[in-house]
């Protein structure tokens, strides 16, 4: 019996090792991006993956002529397969595209987003036109994780928490920014 035991012990340990929390998860740098198969010429994946100017998480004010990008996400997340397009527009797009894939990658690779922020955080010589209170150049890593700001930094509690939630567990909060790493700017690109 003890025998028993102890190798049950040993085997529940060696699933608790495995570095996963759900079943079924691949990590990130094993998943086969050459193996998925999507519609290529699908005018909202081409448009992120090709064209695609700017990234923008909101389409108002001065900028409210800037939707293009965030239409296209949406439509993509509306796919049955929009895991695959996000998957493959992380892997094939120019940064501005990139940076949408890593909006639909929150909510449906949430297991393996903090895996794509510490790639993209670290990258502070790339890069792209962030549109925001107009078009401007900035490094993508300070998309990524605001950490100098003079504001609160929006961060949610996973990809099920919502802005909402964030206000009243913050109530004494005026101002705020918001970036990928707290989950901020996926919510915001995908519901408002």
């Amino acid at each position: 019996m003890l025998k028993k035991s102890i190798i049950v012990s040993l085997l529940f340990l060696a699933c608790c090792s495995c570095g996963s929390t759900q079943p079924g998860h691949v990590p990130y740098e094993k998943i086969d991006i050459s193996a998925i198969v999507i519609d290529e010429t699908d005018a909202d994946y081409v448009f992120l993956r090709d064209e695609v100017e700017n990234f923008a998480y909101m389409g108002w004010g001065e900028i409210g002529h800037i939707r293009e990008g965030l239409d296209a996400f949406r439509a993509i997340f509306e796919k049955e397969n929009a895991l695959d397009y996000f998957y493959r527009l992380e892997t094939d797009a120019k940064y501005e595209g990139k940076l949408y894939a890593l909006c639909g990658l929150y909510f449906l690779d949430h297991m393996n987003y903090p895996y794509l922020m510490e790639k993209y955080g670290s990258m502070v010589d790339v890069e792209v036109n962030f549109a925001e209170a107009g078009v401007m150049r900035i490094p993508i890593s300070e998309i990524i994780r605001r950490e100098d700001s003079e504001y609160p930094v929006v961060r949610l509690q996973g990809a099920e928490d919502t802005l909402n939630a964030w206000f009243e567990r913050n109530p004494t909060v005026n101002s705020h920014e918001v970036d990928f790493y707290g989950g901020g700017i996926p919510y915001i690109v995908r519901y408002e």
